[in-house]
């Protein structure tokens, strides 16, 4: 969901609602992101990854806290995947926007994988 970072969540709590959102490759979840739902018909199709890629600066970090925060306001569980930023860094800078992911991580719903990349080519 992040410059090279990606966010992904999947509802996990049971409901028939969710059930039946995993069989239908159709439905959608919502961003939390006003004025990006309507131009994405709703949403991220379920149980869908997405990756979000711009140069530095355009919002992409921003765009996935708000995902993620939107995920845990409904209870569902998330994982981001970043490839340069900490946890620790990754929590200073949502809280900035007025975001606590080290809740969310403390309630569970928040998983975080940082990996580093190994360059390619000579």
């Amino acid at each position: 969901m992040v410059s090279k970072s990606t966010a992904a969540h999947r509802p996990t709590h049971g409901r028939e609602s969710d059930q039946t959102q995993s069989s239908d490759v159709t439905a959608r979840i919502p961003t939390g992101i006003d004025g990006l739902d309507p131009l994405l018909n709703g949403g991220y199709f379920v149980a869908s990854t997405t990756l979000v890629a711009g140069i530095s600066g355009v919002g992409k970090t921003v765009m996935a806290l708000q995902y993620l925060a939107e995920a845990a306001r409904r209870g569902e569980r998330s994982l981001m995947v970043t490839l340069d930023e900490s946890q620790d860094q990754m929590i200073r800078n949502a809280t900035t926007i007025g975001i606590d992911l080290r809740r969310e991580i403390d309630r569970g719903l928040l998983g975080k994988v940082r990996s580093t990349p190994i360059p390619c080519g000579g």
